[in-house]
């Protein structure tokens, strides 16, 4: 189990010590690469997701600051993936399309990103705007790159799996027609749900809406031999539990400007 921070004050040192200056230079990186994207309207999403969302990150990043020693690798893999999902949550939620296989596929990337050696696909087949100058395959390499050197990764990559393609579901009914979303959720909590009898439909798409669960499988697998017993417990908290109370309260906080 990574190591517990005792208290606030090692937790804030933590951050401002290892994390913000690594986040500095992978934000950097992100911002400069999503400039070059050659189509206006993919450019301009990139960039409103990474400087209107910046936040998700520096939230994110807290996970790292448990295991410092490993922030050279927990910190470009959670800025990724953090910073791909942001990317395609506004290509699904700004953009003409409510084509559900585009959306679908615009997610198989968050899949990607999660198996080393996976080859990046065309993520845009189904979509007009299609030529992002690499942008979405950078992002895929950098977090398979970083899960690779991770030394418990095995240990929870099946896990983490599964709650990136339920993270992918969501995206897809949410942003699908209006009046087909509430149907195409109540039809997959029937199907899905049942891991979590206890929540309404709603508490479970919220449940599965959260990338924190995934954080924290990371900072698992930052050792060499992460005890599975433990990492199902923490699994086990944080999903649906953890998880639905962050993105409930997450809407609650949004509830005037997604109106």
């Amino acid at each position: 189990m990574v190591e517990s921070v005792s208290d606030i004050g090692d937790l804030f040192h933590r951050v401002y010590r290892h994390v913000r200056p690594a986040l500095a230079r992978e934000y950097s990186r992100w911002l400069a690469q999503a400039q070059q994207i050659p189509d206006p309207e993919l450019r301009r999403q990139a960039l409103a997701s990474l400087q209107l969302k910046k936040f998700h990150l520096e939230g994110g990043l807290v996970y790292a600051a448990q295991v410092p020693t490993q922030a050279h690798i927990l910190v470009p893999a959670i800025t990724a993936y953090q910073t791909l999902c942001d990317y395609l949550d506004n290509l699904c939620d700004r953009s003409r399309s409510q084509d559900a296989a585009d959306f679908r596929q615009l997610h198989t990337s968050l899949q990607d990103a999660l198996c080393p050696g996976a080859p990046v696909r065309d993520y845009y087949c189904y979509r007009s705007e299609q030529n992002d100058g690499g942008y979405i395959a950078a992002l895929v390499k950098a977090c398979q790159l970083s899960c690779s050197q991770l030394p418990g990764y095995a240990v929870v990559q099946a896990r983490a799996l599964e709650l990136s393609a339920l993270y992918g579901d969501l995206q897809v009914h949410k942003h699908i027609a209006p009046a087909l979303r509430e149907p195409a959720l109540l039809a997959w909590h029937h199907e899905q749900g049942k891991r979590c009898p206890e929540l309404k439909w709603q508490e479970f798409a919220a449940a599965t809406g959260s990338t924190l669960a995934i954080f924290e499988l990371l900072c698992e697998a930052s050792e060499l031999q992460p005890e599975l017993q433990t990492t199902n417990a923490i699994d086990a908290a944080y999903f649906p539990w953890i998880t639905a109370l962050h993105i409930l309260l997450d809407y609650l906080v949004d509830l005037d400007e997604d109106k």
